[in-house]
C-alpha cells in the first residue's frame, strides 16, 4: 500500500532547483544586442523586425523559448496584431533569426536564432606596450592628483582598451611627439582642467568618452604657450632695442 502511494505521489516541482537556467548572462546578452545593432541589416527587415528581435533577445529568448503572445507583443511595442503576425513571418521566413512552434489552441513559442543573427564585423583590440605604458601613468597620476593609494583587483586591466583606444586617437593628430607622450601630455590637461578633472578623476573611459574636449582643452593649452612665448620674445626684442637707443 504504501509503495502504491508512494508511485503514484505527485511530485511538487522545485521553484528555486526547478527554474528554467538561461545559458547567456546579462553580459552576453547585453554583448550580443550591442554585436546586432551594429551590424548591417538586410534589406528586407523592417524596424518592427529588429526591435522584436531586440526584445526577445532581453526576454532571453536567445537560450530558450518565451510564450508571449502576439497580442502581448503587439501591445509592448505599440503596433497591430496584423502587423506583429507579418513581421514574425519575416522574421522565421527568410530572415531565419527566430523559430515560431506552434502549439495547438495556445501562443506559439518563441526564440532567437543567436547564430544566424547579423554581426557587426569588428577587428579586435590588441592592446599595445604604449597602452600598457599609459595605464601606469594614469594610475601614477590619480595616486598623485587624488591621494588614491587602493585598487579593486582587475582596475589595471579593465583600463587597458581604453587607454588603446586613446593611443589609436593620438596615433591619427598631427604631432611632433610619440602617441604615447602626447596622451600623456594631455591626461595631465585633464587633470588639471577645471571642467575635465572629475570625468579624469573616474576612469579612462570615462576620458575616452569625452577625448574630443580632452584635445580641446589640449590644443589651447598649447595655443596659450605659443602666445607667451610670442609675448616673451616680443618683450625681449623691446628692451634690446630700447637699450640700443639709450646707449
Amino acid at each position: 500500500m504504501n509503495e502504491q502511494q508512494s508511485n503514484n505521489t505527485i511530485e511538487t516541482p522545485n521553484p528555486i532547483v526547478d527554474k528554467p537556467q538561461t545559458v547567456f548572462s546579462d553580459s552576453e546578452t547585453v554583448a550580443i544586442l550591442r554585436d546586432f545593432l551594429a551590424a548591417d541589416k538586410p534589406a528586407d527587415a523592417t524596424p518592427l523586425d529588429i526591435l522584436q528581435t531586440v526584445y526577445l533577445l532581453v526576454r532571453k529568448a536567445g537560450d530558450h523559448d518565451i510564450y508571449d503572445s502576439q497580442q502581448t507583443l503587439a501591445s509592448r511595442l505599440g503596433v497591430d496584431l496584423t502587423t506583429v503576425n507579418r513581421s514574425q513571418k519575416r522574421l522565421a521566413s527568410p530572415l531565419d533569426w527566430i523559430a515560431r512552434h506552434q502549439r495547438r489552441g495556445r501562443s506559439s513559442t518563441l526564440s532567437v536564432n543567436v547564430d544566424k543573427l547579423p554581426r557587426h564585423k569588428k577587428e579586435p583590440l590588441v592592446i599595445s606596450q604604449d597602452a600598457r605604458a599609459l595605464s601606469a601613468f594614469y594610475r601614477g597620476l590619480l595616486e598623485q592628483k587624488t591621494g588614491k593609494t587602493r585598487w579593486h583587483k582587475h582596475w589595471y586591466t579593465q583600463q587597458l582598451p581604453s587607454a588603446q583606444n586613446i593611443i589609436n586617437r593620438c596615433e591619427g593628430k598631427p604631432r611632433r611627439v610619440s602617441a604615447l607622450e602626447l596622451a600623456k601630455f594631455c591626461l595631465e590637461v585633464a587633470f588639471d582642467d577645471p571642467v575635465l578633472n572629475h570625468r579624469a578623476g573616474k576612469s579612462l573611459y570615462e576620458l575616452f568618452r569625452i577625448w574630443d574636449k580632452v584635445f580641446a582643452a589640449f590644443d589651447k593649452m598649447v595655443e596659450q604657450g605659443r602666445a607667451h612665448k610670442e609675448a616673451a620674445r616680443a618683450a625681449q626684442a623691446n628692451e634690446q632695442k630700447n637699450g640700443g637707443n639709450e646707449q
